[in-house]
C-alpha cells in the first residue's frame, strides 16, 4: 500500500496523470468568465481539469447587460463561486440588456419621445441601454415652451440622447405675459 501511495504522488506530480483529465465547457452570451485554479487562470477546453481541483468561477456581465444566468452543469451558483470538479464542467452565463423607465411630465405642453421614428410610450421598463431617442416639447396653443429638462438638465427640444439609465423629462410651457400697458 505504501508504495501504490508513492507511486500515486509520482504520477500526479511528475507528469503521468493517474487519471483522465475532464473538459470545461462555456457558453456566454453579453457576458465574460474567468477560470482560476489558485492563481492560475484556467482556459476553457478539453482535458483541462482534474479530479478534485477547485476552481472559482466569476462571471460579469457586459456593459449595459445584466448577469442573468450562471450555471455549472444546470446548477445555478453566484458569481465568485468555487466549483469542486468530478468530472466534465459546462458553464452558462448569459447578460439581458438593462431595461430603464421613462417619465414625461407636462405643463400646459405636449412631450413625445421617438425611437427610430416611431414615438415611445412613457411607463417602466419602456427603454432599453443604448437606445437612441428623440425627444421633443410643444407648448400648448396660448403658451410658450419656457422649459424642457432631461434628468434634470436643460435640454433643447428635438435633440437625441443615448439611453444608459431611466430618463426623466419635464416641459412645462407658460402664458405670455403681455408687456403692454393697460388702458386708462
Amino acid at each position: 500500500e505504501g508504495t501504490a501511495k508513492i507511486l500515486d504522488y509520482f504520477a500526479k506530480n511528475y507528469g503521468e496523470e493517474s487519471e483522465e483529465p475532464y473538459d470545461l465547457a462555456l457558453t456566454k452570451t453579453h457576458a465574460s468568465v474567468t477560470f482560476k485554479k489558485g492563481k492560475k487562470t484556467i482556459t476553457p477546453g478539453s482535458d483541462v481539469l482534474y479530479d478534485g481541483d477547485k476552481i472559482k468561477v466569476t462571471a460579469e456581465a457586459d456593459e449595459g447587460y445584466d448577469l442573468t444566468t450562471l450555471t455549472v452543469n444546470g446548477t445555478a451558483i453566484e458569481s465568485g463561486d468555487t466549483v469542486t470538479v468530478s468530472g466534465s464542467l459546462t458553464v452558462v452565463a448569459t447578460g439581458t440588456i438593462q431595461s430603464f423607465d421613462l417619465s414625461a411630465t407636462a405643463t400646459n405642453a405636449t412631450v413625445t419621445v421617438t425611437k427610430g421614428g416611431n414615438a415611445v410610450t412613457p411607463g417602466e421598463n419602456a427603454l432599453n441601454y443604448g437606445d437612441e431617442i428623440t425627444i421633443s416639447a410643444e407648448a400648448d396653443q396660448d403658451y410658450e415652451l419656457t422649459a424642457l429638462t432631461v434628468n434634470g438638465e436643460d435640454f433643447t427640444s428635438g435633440s437625441k440622447i443615448t439611453v444608459t439609465d431611466d430618463v426623466v423629462i419635464v416641459a412645462t410651457g407658460t402664458a405670455p405675459s403681455n408687456d403692454s400697458e393697460p388702458e386708462s
